[in-house]
Protein backbone atom coordinates (compact mmCIF):
# COMPACT_ATOMS: atom_id res chain seq x y z
CA UNK A 1 0.00 0.00 0.00
CA UNK A 2 1.52 3.33 -0.88
CA UNK A 3 0.81 6.82 1.07
CA UNK A 4 0.31 9.51 -0.05
CA UNK A 5 2.64 12.71 0.76
CA UNK A 6 1.10 16.04 2.17
CA UNK A 7 2.45 19.03 1.21
CA UNK A 8 1.95 21.52 3.49
CA UNK A 9 2.84 25.77 2.84
CA UNK A 10 4.05 27.52 5.79
CA UNK A 11 3.40 31.37 4.78
CA UNK A 12 3.77 34.85 6.34
CA UNK A 13 4.27 35.55 10.07
CA UNK A 14 3.83 32.66 12.41
CA UNK A 15 3.61 33.09 16.68
CA UNK A 16 2.67 30.90 19.51
CA UNK A 17 -1.20 32.01 18.52
CA UNK A 18 -1.25 29.62 15.51
CA UNK A 19 0.97 26.80 17.47
CA UNK A 20 -2.20 24.94 18.14
CA UNK A 21 -3.61 25.06 14.96
CA UNK A 22 -0.49 24.15 13.41
CA UNK A 23 -0.17 20.81 16.11
CA UNK A 24 -3.24 19.83 14.77
CA UNK A 25 -2.89 20.56 11.35
CA UNK A 26 0.60 18.59 11.27
CA UNK A 27 -0.81 15.65 13.42
CA UNK A 28 -3.84 14.95 11.20
CA UNK A 29 -1.60 15.13 8.05
CA UNK A 30 0.88 12.52 9.57
CA UNK A 31 -1.87 10.06 10.52
CA UNK A 32 -2.52 9.83 6.98
CA UNK A 33 0.74 9.70 5.49
CA UNK A 34 3.95 11.26 4.96
CA UNK A 35 4.34 14.93 5.04
CA UNK A 36 6.20 17.60 3.32
CA UNK A 37 6.53 21.41 5.11
CA UNK A 38 7.45 24.37 2.30
CA UNK A 39 8.70 26.78 4.48
CA UNK A 40 9.72 29.85 1.17
CA UNK A 41 7.02 31.81 2.11
CA UNK A 42 7.64 32.35 5.80
CA UNK A 43 8.56 35.83 6.68
CA UNK A 44 9.12 35.46 10.67
CA UNK A 45 8.52 32.55 13.29
CA UNK A 46 8.65 32.52 17.14
CA UNK A 47 10.18 29.31 19.04
CA UNK A 48 6.73 28.11 19.60
CA UNK A 49 6.42 27.71 16.01
CA UNK A 50 10.00 25.60 15.96
CA UNK A 51 9.06 23.66 19.02
CA UNK A 52 5.81 22.17 17.20
CA UNK A 53 7.91 20.93 13.94
CA UNK A 54 9.95 19.40 16.39
CA UNK A 55 7.34 17.61 18.18
CA UNK A 56 5.85 17.12 14.43
CA UNK A 57 9.50 15.03 14.02
CA UNK A 58 9.61 13.03 16.89
CA UNK A 59 5.61 12.29 16.07
CA UNK A 60 6.74 11.45 12.26
CA UNK A 61 9.50 8.60 13.68
CA UNK A 62 7.26 7.37 15.89
CA UNK A 63 4.41 6.57 13.37
CA UNK A 64 7.05 5.41 10.76
CA UNK A 65 6.35 8.68 8.56
CA UNK A 66 8.30 10.48 6.57
CA UNK A 67 8.31 14.04 7.29
CA UNK A 68 10.70 16.60 4.95
CA UNK A 69 10.67 20.10 6.00
CA UNK A 70 12.42 22.59 3.95
CA UNK A 71 15.06 25.30 5.18
CA UNK A 72 15.50 28.04 2.75
CA UNK A 73 19.24 29.52 3.11
CA UNK A 74 18.24 32.99 4.74
CA UNK A 75 14.56 32.36 5.22
CA UNK A 76 12.89 32.89 8.94
CA UNK A 77 12.76 29.10 9.62
CA UNK A 78 16.84 28.80 8.64
CA UNK A 79 17.27 31.60 10.88
CA UNK A 80 15.55 31.14 14.39
CA UNK A 81 16.79 27.00 13.71
CA UNK A 82 20.56 28.98 13.83
CA UNK A 83 19.71 31.77 16.16
CA UNK A 84 18.63 29.03 19.20
CA UNK A 85 21.63 26.33 17.93
CA UNK A 86 18.54 23.63 17.21
CA UNK A 87 20.38 22.06 14.05
CA UNK A 88 20.99 19.34 15.16
CA UNK A 89 17.96 18.22 16.28
CA UNK A 90 16.32 18.55 13.31
CA UNK A 91 19.14 16.06 11.97
CA UNK A 92 21.29 15.75 9.02
CA UNK A 93 18.73 15.28 6.32
CA UNK A 94 17.03 18.34 7.03
CA UNK A 95 19.90 20.18 5.49
CA UNK A 96 19.85 23.60 3.92
CA UNK A 97 18.18 24.21 0.68
CA UNK A 98 18.89 27.18 -1.80
CA UNK A 99 16.81 29.75 -1.92
CA UNK A 100 13.73 29.96 -4.79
Amino acid sequence: MTMSQTLHELQGTLRAGEAAALRATLADALSQGDVRISTDGLTAIDSAILQILLSAQRSAEQLERNLQIDFPQGGALAAMRDRLALGAAFGPARADIPAA
